[in-house]
């Protein structure tokens, strides 16, 4: 027998024998359904890694407004504490000016002061 008939019986023994063609065909289309597999697997990792991404996202959003808010509260206050501190500055000048005048008496210091008793006196 020639030997490229051998070949092509052991070949076709093989293939048709033994489910050698079915183990192929089974390769094949085993493949394409892990392939698929994986595409779902990567699908529901990725949906799962946006939904967090969004809800870290949201969750961070909230933090910067919050965060926002604090600062104006801080401003606000910053600005109050500033107006107080140039208006007692004003006032520290008119007394100390009172109190180098020439012409100073404890009435005239006491009037600036707002009067009332000192030290249990007039």
């Amino acid at each position: 027998m020639p030997t490229w008939l051998t070949a092509l019986l052991t070949v076709a023994s093989i293939l048709f024998g033994g489910g050698g063609l079915v183990a192929i065909i089974q390769a094949v289309t085993g493949r394409r359904a892990r392939k698929a597999e994986v595409a779902d697997r990567l699908s529901d990792s990725s949906l799962k890694w946006v939904q967090e991404f969004q809800e870290e996202t949201q969750r961070a959003r909230l933090d910067a407004a919050e965060a926002r808010r604090e600062v104006a509260e801080v401003r606000r206050e910053l600005a109050e504490c500033r107006h107080e501190a140039e208006a007692l500055a004003r006032d520290l000048r008119n007394l100390r000016g009172a109190i180098m005048a020439p012409a100073a008496t404890l009435e005239r210091l006491r009037a600036l002061v707002g009067g009332g008793e000192v030290n249990g006196r007039l």
